[in-house]
């Protein structure tokens, strides 16, 4: 699809949803290697360039598939603005429940984590996004004590939610798996609290206080 002026593509909702549902296919079908901007353009019915002016190309492209599924715009704009992290820890928890509870959510992250187990390419891309979407997403917006220790912090928080995603959603273990939202709210939040604001020892102390 393509403008009048001057040959310049159109930013089209349209057809950047076609691209995406075309590339979720083939990443899916042919893993993240052996999938190509041409045959995405293909099977989207576009030319390549679009897709590289769009997305920037095949990264661009599958960050923009694991988007939909991850979701860390949606879940942290809902807590963006407290600025406690008693009040943050059991929110931002609620928020990524919520969402990965969606059942096209839940679609979208099975069929993610099976094309980033079996495709090295696939998983290296994926880890790339979750550290700057992510990762670094949380460092902007948690209200973490500033200091040498805030990436830590968001880094081990980003531990809590992500072992919630997998023994809840992935692996299915009991009880996790069997508690209500606000069940796995209220037992995982104070720990995700703790995370975030709690109190650390010394560098070079362990938790009992030994080094």
């Amino acid at each position: 699809m393509v403008n009048n002026r001057r040959g310049r593509p159109a930013s089209d909702s349209d057809v950047r949803e076609r691209i995406v549902s075309a590339a979720r296919s083939a990443f899916l079908e042919r893993g993240y290697a052996a999938t190509t901007v041409r045959g995405i353009a293909e099977a989207a019915g576009v030319s390549h360039s679009l897709i590289n002016y769009h997305f920037g190309g095949k990264e661009g492209l599958f960050a923009q598939v694991i988007d939909l599924a991850v979701g860390p715009g949606q879940i942290l704009d809902r807590v963006a603005t407290l600025s406690s992290a008693r009040e943050f820890a059991p929110q931002l928890l609620d928020a990524a429940l919520g969402w990965w509870e969606l059942p096209q959510v839940q679609q979208r992250l099975r069929e993610l984590l099976a094309a980033a187990a079996t495709d090295a390419a696939a998983g290296a891309v994926f880890a790339s996004y979750l550290q700057v979407n992510v990762v670094d997403r949380l460092l902007e917006v948690l209200p973490v004590p500033a200091g040498p220790d805030a990436r830590g912090r968001v880094s081990a928080a980003a531990a809590v939610i992500a072992g919630v995603f997998l023994t809840r959603y992935v692996l299915h273990l009991a009880p996790i798996a069997q508690l209500s939202r606000a069940e796995v709210v209220r037992f995982a939040g104070p720990t995700l609290a703790a995370a975030l604001a709690g109190p650390l020892p010394a560098p070079g102390v362990s938790a009992r206080g030994t080094r």
